[in-house]
């Protein structure tokens, strides 16, 4: 059992990372960079676990290698409004890996790179493709299938003139949809939630686990057998992105305030530190566990939670740091 310290430490610079990823055998972990009221356009980072820094990878350092057989003919991302938001890490073998992120600038889509982590350097990123989302979509998470395909949440219908008001009554406002080559887009069977965020999947696939933001829910969906089984269980914050930690269980983490209180700070503020509590879940009994809860004079909107090693790493959608939490001493 992991407890940690309610003291956090910092890697700045690293503006609205709301989504993180470790590359697998190395010290990298890449995190996204969504824009905000003074800054228009995100990006894309890469943080050195080791020395505890952060650079910019996207733009600038960035190439463009698309695969036009898999993801079509399309344009490359606009980076002077690029808007990075969920990403998950597909693992690939001799350090090449698959880095999907979801994209609101521009366009909603899902943007795809190849990682190249093979040399003892930093990784590479190349551009790849997007996979556009359907007509009114507004993504939040993305996860990796074990078939190459994808699932994505869908927020919310911009379509919808009451979208973003149903999210605050926390009625039922999208789904999760998977993608597959060749096929494109489906809604997955029963899956219509109140403001669904992040997702994961089992290791088989045989269950989607989903964070129902604005109703303070965590959702277990089984994936391809009929009747669909759900089972919900209530927690205290709004669940934002989950993920799998090394020791397999779920990590989650979400602000102690409301959906009221999150837009209207987001419309007029680049730092916001919500309050929050980060918990563990027991994929099969559904257990809750508290690690960390913290209201913090500087950091908060948390939004990730992974193991590092012994650490727990915090990513934020609204500051310009991410956090980690070293094990009690």
């Amino acid at each position: 059992m992991r407890n940690f310290s309610n003291e956090p430490n910092f890697v700045t610079g690293l503006y609205n990372s709301e989504d993180i990823a470790v590359v697998p055998d190395t010290k990298w972990m890449i995190a996204s960079g969504m824009a905000s009221v003074n800054r228009p356009a995100g990006h894309l980072y890469l943080v050195d676990l080791h020395s505890k820094t952060g650079t910019e990878v996207f733009p600038d350092k960035v190439t463009y290698d698309p695969d036009v057989a898999t993801y079509g003919t399309v344009d490359r991302p606009d980076p002077s409004v690029f808007d990075s938001h969920g990403l998950a890490l597909r693992p690939g073998d001799d350090g090449l890996h698959t880095l999907y992120v979801v994209n609101h600038g521009g366009r909603e889509s899902i943007e795809v790179f190849l990682v190249d982590a093979m040399g003892e350097g930093q990784p590479h990123l190349a551009w790849v493709g997007a996979i556009i989302q359907d007509d009114g979509v507004w993504g939040n998470a993305v996860a990796p299938l074990l078939d190459g395909g994808i699932v994505a949440t869908n927020f919310l219908d911009l379509r919808d003139p009451e979208a973003f008001d149903k999210v605050c009554r926390g009625e039922v406002s999208g789904n999760l949809k998977e993608w597959h080559a060749g096929v494109g887009w489906t809604d997955v069977p029963d899956s219509a939630l109140a403001s669904p965020n992040g997702v994961e999947v089992s290791p088989d696939n045989a269950w989607y686990y989903v964070c129902s933001w604005a109703t303070r829910e965590f959702v277990r969906i089984s994936r391809g057998v009929e009747p669909v089984q759900r089972t919900t269980i209530p927690v205290e914050m709004m669940v934002d992105n989950v993920k799998w930690s090394s020791d397999d269980t779920l990590l989650t983490v979400g602000s102690l305030v409301t959906p009221d209180e999150v837009f209207a700070r987001l419309q007029v503020d680049d730092s916001c530190n919500f309050p929050f509590s980060a918990i563990e879940i027991d994929p099969d009994t559904l257990e809750v566990r508290e690690l960390v809860r913290l209201d913090h004079e500087i950091f908060g909107t948390a939004a990730t939670a992974l193991y590092v090693g012994d650490d727990l790493w915090i990513s934020s959608g609204r500051n310009d740091r991410i956090a980690w939490f070293e094990p009690e001493r």
